[in-house]
Formats: structure tokens, sequence, C-alpha cells
């Protein structure tokens, strides 16, 4: 038997978000935040899912997985919704 049982993190780092109150955005300074799996804490590695940056009158996500795309975005909740779709 194992002696370290499945963490939170390895169950949930492979199920998909489905909605935007999975996604949490964490301001890291003026205008940029660090997107996070509201279903993990904070400090799980496992939760950074990207970043946001607001680039003149919207805004700019960058997804974990797929850093060199950027997603352009008009709002914050499109912001969360380009998570919860993927690329």
């Amino acid at each position: 038997m194992d002696a370290h049982p499945a963490s939170t993190t390895q169950q949930l780092d492979r199920v998909p978000l489905t909605d935007v109150s999975e996604v949490h955005l964490h301001m890291i300074d003026d205008g940029q935040w660090r997107v996070l799996d509201r279903r993990l804490p904070d400090d799980d590695i496992a939760a950074l899912l990207g970043f946001v940056e607001r680039v003149g009158p919207g805004y700019q996500a960058t997804l974990i997985g797929h850093p060199l795309e950027k997603h352009a975005c008009d709002d914050l909740l499109a912001v969360c919704a380009c998570f919860v779709a993927g690329p």
C-alpha cells in the first residue's frame, strides 16, 4: 500500500475547468494578475493556470501550457472564460 495517498493536486490537475467561477485572478501588480484554479490552494504550483496583463483598453492572457500564445480579451470575465475554454 502506498504510504502517501494521492493529493488533491494529483486528483484535480487534469480535471478541466468547467465554469468561470473556478478561475481566481490574483493581482500581483497594477494591471497584472496570476490566474489560479480556485479548486486548489493558492500556494500549490498546480493551481497556476497563467497570467493576465492589462494592455491598453483590454487584457492579454497567457496560458501556462502555451506560453508563446497571447489571447486578447475585452474584459476580465472574458479572460476567465479563456482559461475555462482552453486554447
